[in-house]
């Protein structure tokens, strides 16, 4: 999770630096709606669709696999809190969402 606060953190220097030119994509979205997602990601970046762009692509069933640890990394997240909030709120541990009794 660390890794990812970093690369976060990395992602709003480039975003600063080159605005207009970083393109965003949740996982959870390529995964659940590949084609439009690659397009979006295409067009972006100016290229045209290929139908092999839909191939090779991972198992969605890992998604959201970590909620099944949210008890044992609960010292973690409070840690990274400040930073998780800057995702969207779908992505936030249960602990964090608004009206959940933690």
């Amino acid at each position: 999770m660390a890794i990812r606060i970093r690369t976060f953190k990395r992602r709003n220097h480039w975003r600063e630096v080159l605005p207009g030119r970083v393109f965003d994509i949740r996982y959870e979205n390529l995964v659940r709606n590949r084609e439009s997602e690659v397009r979006r990601l295409l067009a972006h970046c100016e290229l045209p669709w290929d139908d092999a762009c839909l191939q090779a692509w991972p198992d969605a069933l890992a998604i959201g696999r970590w909620r099944d640890r949210e008890t044992q990394l609960a010292p973690l997240i409070d840690v990274l809190e400040p930073a998780l909030r800057q995702w969207p709120e779908d992505a936030w541990p249960a602990s964090m969402r608004t009206g959940h009794a933690a």
